[in-house]
């Protein structure tokens, strides 16, 4: 969760760090993101509800810029993801069941790639 923005997603990671921290520097308005290669702006994006760069700007604007932020939510993110599959699974299929769900869901490689990546994507 440390590591830069240089992993396989990083084209994508950065893009997202780039709309968090425009959040934190140009406006706070969750429905227009803006990204930074396109000249002056205003450089709006149409993309994903923009949920994890806000939040994550929201902990630039705290505690500063750090690149862990922003996988430190989709983390966050991702916990709920496995928490709420278990709770829905237990709902169905009973607590058996959802202990397995969630275990194997947690457990797949690409959930924790994808769950450990400054990404939007955990959190849809």
């Amino acid at each position: 969760i440390t590591l830069p923005l240089v992993d396989v997603f990083s084209w994508r990671e950065t893009s997202t760090a780039m709309m968090a921290d425009n959040f934190q520097q140009r406006s706070w308005n969750i429905f227009f993101p803006e990204v930074s290669w396109t000249g002056p702006g205003p450089s709006y994006q149409g993309r994903e509800f923009q949920i994890v760069s806000y939040l994550t700007a929201l902990l630039y604007q705290l505690f500063g810029w750090h690149d862990w932020f922003g996988r430190m939510v989709a983390a966050f993110f991702g916990l709920v993801t496995v928490f709420s599959l278990h709770r829905l699974t237990a709902l169905c299929w009973g607590e058996t069941h959802a202990h397995a769900a969630a275990l194997a869901y947690a457990l797949m490689p690409a959930a924790i790639m994808i769950d450990s990546s400054f990404l939007p994507d955990p959190s849809m």
